[in-house]
């Protein structure tokens, strides 16, 4: 009578030549998997902000229709200056904010005169972190920021 064979188990991963290149290429499908989603992160960031544009446009209607008054500080900034109450902050102090959500160093630049329309007593700038979210190079943030 013949005995069976005795059938050789495979490991799951197979064997460890193997097992390195499973390995291997789990980490590659995983910095491929990172790098579609921060691509996709940055794509969606842009087209946020080019929706917003309308709601930008809007915001800087209304900063021109309110023009500073002399003695007024003003802050001015993108939505981080937006979304602070410095009126609470700055109790003493008559405050005008004039942050827009989304705004680059570049588009602070663009809107200046209007948002400056009057004699503010103190202007405090705050910008730039949009230009590092879009991945605007520094020299030009800092060129903008300067001017």
């Amino acid at each position: 009578m013949r005995r069976p064979m005795k059938t050789r188990r495979r490991p799951i991963f197979g064997t460890s030549r193997r097992r390195g290149f499973s390995f291997g290429g789990l980490v590659l499908l995983g910095l491929a998997l990172a790098w579609l989603t921060f691509d996709h992160q940055l794509g969606s960031r842009r087209i946020k902000r080019a929706l917003a544009a309308k709601q930008r446009q809007r915001i800087r209607n209304m900063h021109r229709a309110y023009p500073i008054q002399a003695g007024e500080t003003v802050f001015i900034g993108d939505s981080i200056t937006f979304d602070a109450d410095w009126a609470a902050a700055f109790e003493k102090l008559r405050i005008r904010n004039r942050g827009i959500g989304w705004d680059t160093t570049e588009d602070l630049l663009e809107r200046l005169d209007d948002s400056l329309d009057g004699p503010p007593q103190t202007v405090v700038m705050m910008i730039g972190t949009n230009d590092l979210t879009l991945g605007i190079p520094h020299a030009g943030t800092i060129r903008n920021a300067s001017l």
